[in-house]
Parts: structure tokens; sequence; C-alpha cells
């Protein structure tokens, strides 16, 4: 977002030093017209031919502040409209999120008792513990290491384990369609640096 707004800057930068110059060229030229060309030629210039390149002029740049002035808006309006949907985007991450972590727990849970892994239902009780205590990561955590990993990509589990991937996969799916295509934005980003989404990178190659 920062780079965008940096920019937009140098853009208006440049479009206004530009009408600048050309507003500096317009005078020059009316300058070198009705005062240094009429000194050396002794020509004389009518009101109506002087009010006519005056008006011209001031015609001219008059358009292009008024472009200027409306692709700012144009611009101003899209910004707007990107910070919207930005802040949707979060806004639904943040309202899935307490699910999909309750999501991790149903998973890590049925895991253990299917026996899949070394972990006991008393591993289990001291994660839920930290869970309940305010650490709301630690069954991502779980979920990220290699035993755990390579229960939950195989196709062959059971239907309760099977179920709840499944389920945990499409709640971040929501989110992750709106970020798929915007790899480099910084909103995009600070989502993907999350436990969930790091977890998620296991649940993406469930079929």
């Amino acid at each position: 977002m920062l780079n965008l707004t940096i920019k937009n800057s140098n853009k208006n930068v440049v479009i206004i030093y530009t009408i600048g110059l050309i507003s500096l060229v317009w005078i020059s030229t009316f300058v070198y017209l009705f005062f240094f060309v009429t000194d050396i030629t002794n020509f004389s210039w009518t009101r109506g031919e002087i009010g006519d390149f005056i008006g011209g002029g001031l015609g001219g740049i008059a358009v292009l502040l008024l472009i200027f002035t409306s692709w700012i808006q144009v611009k101003h309006l899209e910004n707007q409209e990107k910070d919207l949907k930005e802040a949707g985007v979060f806004r639904t991450f943040q309202a899935l999120k307490p699910e999909i972590e309750n999501v991790s727990a149903r998973i890590v849970s049925k895991i253990i008792k299917e026996k899949l892994v070394n972990d006991t239902e008393k591993d289990f009780d001291e994660m839920l513990k930290k869970f309940l205590n305010g650490d709301r990561t630690v069954f991502l955590r779980a979920i990220k290491k290699k035993e755990y990993k390579n229960i939950i990509i195989k196709t062959n589990n059971p239907p309760e384990v099977m179920e709840s991937c499944i389920r945990f996969k499409n709640l971040i799916n929501v989110v992750y369609n709106e970020i798929k295509d915007k790899p480099e934005e910084d909103f995009s980003k600070a989502i993907k640096a999350t436990e969930i989404f790091q977890a998620y990178d296991i649940f993406s190659k469930i079929n």
C-alpha cells in the first residue's frame, strides 16, 4: 500500500511539473510574440489577436488542470475501493479464525484417537490446556510437525479425520481465493505469515 502511495505521488509530481512547464512555455511565447517581436519588427498586434492568444492559452491550461483533477479523483476512488476490499478480507479472516483454530484442535484430537501418531490422549490434554489458556496456535503448530503432516496428506484417512481436514481447507479457501492473485500486496503477505496459513500449505495438498 505504501509503494502504491509513493508511485501515485511521483506521478502527481510529474504531471504538475509538466503542466507548469507548458504554462511557462506559453507565458514565454506570449512575452516573445507581443513584446520582443513587436520591438524588433514594429509589428502591431490587434487587441483581438492578443485576447485570442490569452484566452486560448488559459483555456488549454484550464483543460489540463481539469484532466489532472479528474485523474486524481479517479485514483483516489480506486484506492478507496482497494482499501475497502482489503479491510473486508481482513474482517473475513478474523471472523473465520476462531473456527479454524477450533477445527485444528478437532483434527489433532481425531488423529490421536485413531492412533495414527505417537502422541497420546495425555499429550492432547496438555495441548488443550494451553489452547484454553490463550495459546490458540498450539494445535496449528502440532499439525505442522512431520508425523501429522504425513497423515493429513494421505488419501485413505478415516472418514472423521478426512472430514475435519477438508473443513479446515474449505474455511481457509474463503480467504485464500481473495489473496491468491495478490502475492506482493502487504495485506496478503501479512495474512500468509500467520500460523493458520502456514498450516494451510499442508491442507492445500488434499484433493
